[in-house]
């Protein structure tokens, strides 16, 4: 994980690492146990659990909210095209980070791609109140709202990679906080879902008003992952973790040198070669996942019982096991 991590994130200081990739952690376990500052009230976790929860919270809103853009949209298929154009742009913008990422600074990147998401979460009310006002069938909102999913998927792509990126220079406990986040966050956009659903009426007005309920509500958590994010690097724990980094930096410059071109790309072939098992298995799993999830599921299966809520019920079923497994 933590080599993992440390290539997407990035930057050409924890790129530097990459190759001594036990630098740091070497030099926590010749700390004494006594001088390793405390995870007070474990607000560090917290905040790593929240991040992950929030990178992957857009995705679940929009793929959740099937209901809404279902009636609104009813020609297309609304959940397998958001699908396509996320992990698309997604993968693409990844590729680029991972390639041009010494430009930048990961903590940078992360407080884009959070505002980005709050700009793409708050587009869908905002559009219902002042253009489409409920009315079924005006498609140039369904594309407008696809261009919000590309822009999720950029925003994903700075978010995630920065963000598993950090992680993955602390100790193990801060990217299991982030996995497991990302599978909370489902599970908490499905119940925000079904409350949200479940207060107004079920007719055309009410299923208006619980999506744009929904989607404020997920802009409010947003805010709060900026906040967090911003917060993280000055408590005393991260603290430790990234003076000891840029220590092994420094001694990894009077080594070796700057990280010219050719090292860089050496370094990252290097550390593709490491990992291409666990990669593969990641794309196998992902690739399995997605060809029915969330598409077939909220499309090609209906009840006559249930009626809309079925594709929600259907989902809040994936993420709560979603959450489960990873948490085991």
């Amino acid at each position: 994980m933590g080599v993992t991590g440390k290539i997407i994130d990035g930057d050409s200081e924890s790129t530097l690492l990459l190759s001594a990739p036990t630098t740091t952690t070497s030099a926590a376990a010749a700390t004494p146990d006594n001088k390793l500052p405390k995870d007070t009230f474990h607000f560090a976790y917290i905040i790593y659990f929240t991040l992950g929860c929030g990178y992957l919270l857009p995705w679940n809103a929009f793929i959740t909210a099937v209901d809404y853009f279902d009636y609104l949209y009813p020609d297309v298929s609304v959940d397998r095209i958001f699908a396509v154009v996320y992990m698309v742009v997604g993968l693409v913008c990844l590729l680029l980070i991972i390639l041009y990422s010494r430009k930048s600074h990961s903590f940078v990147r992360i407080n884009v791609g959070l505002a980005l998401f709050i700009l793409a979460l708050l587009v869908v009310p905002v559009m219902d109140l002042v253009y489409i006002k409920g009315q079924v069938g005006l498609y140039n909102g369904f594309y407008v709202t696809v261009a919000v999913m590309a822009l999720c998927g950029l925003a994903d792509a700075l978010v995630q990679g920065g963000v598993i990126g950090a992680a993955g220079e602390l100790p193990e406990r801060y990217m299991q906080a982030v996995v497991a986040g990302t599978a909370a966050s489902g599970v908490l956009i499905s119940l925000l879902r079904i409350i949200t659903k479940a207060i107004y009426p079920q007719d055309a007005n009410g299923l208006r008003s619980s999506a744009n309920l929904y989607f404020g509500v997920g802009i409010v958590v947003m805010a709060v992952c900026i906040v967090f994010h911003n917060v993280a690097h000055r408590l005393p724990v991260i603290k430790y973790y990234n003076e000891l980094k840029a220590q092994a930096v420094n001694e990894e410059k009077e080594e070796k040198g700057p990280l010219t071109g050719p090292v860089w790309r050496a370094t990252l072939w290097s550390i593709v070669g490491r990992v291409k098992w666990y990669a593969l298995g990641i794309v196998l799993i992902y690739t399995v996942t997605l060809s029915i999830f969330p598409g077939y599921i909220t499309e090609d299966v209906h009840s006559e019982i249930l009626k809309d809520w079925y594709s929600i019920l259907l989902i809040t079923g994936y993420n709560v096991f979603d959450l489960v497994g990873k948490s085991l």
